[in-house]
């Protein structure tokens, strides 16, 4: 459902958003938004996942 996609995505971002800002409060908004977008994106996630082990099985 695209509607849960949608719901998703944002709470992704606004749970990246709130981790960056605690961990790198002093960067600017543009280098927050940068890091954050290099986060989420799906590459960054799959690798995450791979790291901590998560597959559809």
């Amino acid at each position: 459902n695209e509607r849960l996609e949608f719901l998703g995505d944002s709470v992704l971002n606004c749970a990246v958003a709130d981790m960056l800002f605690g961990m790198f409060g002093k960067l600017d908004e543009g280098d927050l938004s940068r890091v954050r977008a290099n986060l989420v994106k799906q590459q960054a996630l799959y690798e995450i996942a791979q790291m901590l082990q998560l597959s559809d099985a």
